[in-house]
């Protein structure tokens, strides 16, 4: 089902064996040296006892610096880049969902299409509920908490299931990894995972527990209703 989510670069190159894989890592290796200069730039900028003690670290950056941004305009820019990730994460989920209706892992029902826009519009509004029903249970930072978590498992499970599909047939004409990397990642996201499970709050556990059984309630309705 995750080939529903990139199915529209895919589209967009012609050969997206060789051209995907090394701009997936290219943006990876940008995203972390940009995440690695904010870090030493903060705290350059600012006493770092003062950042661990800030609600909002970059805001005390942001009013260190030469330009003194106005706090409006910061806390708009946060708002319009929150926004856009939700609502990628929204459209991602949404194919996600769909793509394992089409594949028989939860009912056939997540996988109808607007028949004019081809939008899988119950996978869509599903996501949508359950996105406002989790919003409803906390603030933004025990959302993130849970938001890690889940996808540190999903790290876990998508390295073991590249290990454990590397020679299969299908796999044939797929970008294939160095042998070792996959088995270094599903360690070292198996090791996040277990810390972050350790310091969760209960809260967060009683969010993924509930996550855990709907998941598991679909996927039994999806295996009766093959029968």
């Amino acid at each position: 089902p995750f080939h529903r989510v990139g199915k529209v670069f895919h589209e967009e190159v012609h050969d997206p064996r060789r051209t995907f894989p090394p701009v997936l890592f290219a943006a990876v290796a940008t995203a972390s040296a940009l995440y690695l200069a904010v870090t030493v730039v903060s705290t350059v900028a600012v006493d770092p006892d003062v950042l661990a003690a800030s609600d909002g670290p970059l805001l005390e950056v942001a009013g260190a610096g030469p330009l003194g941004v106005p706090t409006r305009w910061y806390a708009l820019v946060a708002l319009v880049a929150v926004t856009n990730t939700c609502l990628f994460a929204l459209v991602a989920s949404s194919r996600l969902l769909y793509g394992m209706a089409v594949d028989g892992h939860v009912p056939a029902t997540f996988s109808r299409l607007l028949p004019t826009r081809r939008t899988p519009v119950v996978a869509s509004l599903a996501m949508a509920v359950i996105a406002a029903g989790m919003a409803a249970t906390g603030a933004v930072s025990d959302l993130a908490e849970a938001a890690v978590t889940l996808l540190l498992a999903v790290l876990v499970a998508v390295n073991i299931a590249a290990v454990a599909t590397r020679r299969s047939p299908e796999a044939a004409h797929a970008y294939r990894a160095p042998t070792w990397m996959a088995p270094l990642g599903a360690v070292a996201a198996s090791v996040l995972l277990v810390h972050q499970l350790a310091t969760a709050s209960r809260a967060d556990l009683v969010r993924l527990a509930v996550l855990l059984a709907v998941s598991g309630v679909l996927w039994v309705a999806a295996r009766v209703q093959r029968r």
